[in-house]
């Protein structure tokens, strides 16, 4: 008797427990040939497959707790989140030619790069297939957009759900640090790559907040030093004057040293 009641108190715990995170879904955009059908040895032909591939993950799973306004989400559904992603998948043509393993890259940025860096050619084989090392050997190779600001035509992107505050956009601070690599006056509100915007820029909410600051230091292990508020402004240099924008800094303020 007793053998049977934690049988059963261990089948009704495990029923309750929220499940992983798992895929819905995948919509398939284009598929088409690589190099129009070109074989890659034992292989054989590969296949090009664009699409977006939806997750859905649970509320309550302590592993997600750690994904901030998860629980805020507009789309929470039966405590579940649903999100999405761009792909884009190269395999044989005829799976049984495949040796069974898959690389999955997941690129800065959007900028899938791993079948440029290990055989050459484009990134997605498409004109130049470099030595075609991966392909020669049987590998399917998918790409899968993580960051929801990637910008740029081809950029693999996350398309992540909007968290309300009872209806409300939520508004806090957000600290940001950024190490320029030369020096500069202006600095937008975004991710920056080489001097170029690698992503959507982020308004601030209320440029007069007083909660607003800028401190500088000389590397990451030393101690902040506040900029005054009277020398610097958001704002950006539009023919040598200062014009007001919500997703940049500009500061006229000097090191003493």
């Amino acid at each position: 008797m007793r053998l049977q009641r934690i049988l059963i108190l261990l089948l009704v715990w495990a029923a309750v427990l929220p499940a992983f995170a798992r895929v819905t879904r995948v919509d398939v955009k284009s598929r088409e040939k690589v190099l129009d059908g070109k074989e890659f040895g034992a292989t054989g032909a590969y296949e090009r497959i664009v699409g977006r591939v939806y997750f859905s993950l649970p509320v309550l799973n302590p592993h997600n707790r750690i994904i901030v306004d998860l629980a805020n989400a507009v789309n929470l559904k039966l405590g579940e989140v649903e999100f999405s992603s761009d792909f884009v998948a190269l395999r044989p043509a005829d799976s049984h030619k495949g040796n069974g393993s898959m690389i999955l890259e997941v690129p800065n940025r959007g900028r899938s790069r791993i079948i440029a860096l290990v055989d050459g050619g484009d990134w997605d084989a498409a004109k130049d297939d470099g030595d075609g090392w991966l392909l020669r050997n049987g590998y399917t190779i998918v790409s899968l957009g993580w960051q929801w600001d990637a910008a740029g035509a081809d950029a693999l992107r996350f398309v992540a759900p909007v968290a309300k505050d009872h209806g409300a956009t939520i508004k806090g601070l957000l600290r940001g640090d950024v190490t320029p690599s030369k020096q500069t006056d202006e600095i937008p509100l975004g991710h920056l790559i080489l001097g170029n915007m690698g992503g959507s820029e982020y308004p601030v909410a209320n440029p007069a907040d007083a909660r607003n600051v800028l401190t500088v230091r000389d590397s990451r292990t030393s101690e902040r030093t506040t900029i005054p508020r009277s020398q610097w402004q958001f704002a950006h240099t539009v023919d040598g004057k200062l014009q007001p924008k919500s997703t940049s800094m500009s500061t006229w303020w000097r090191t003493p040293w």
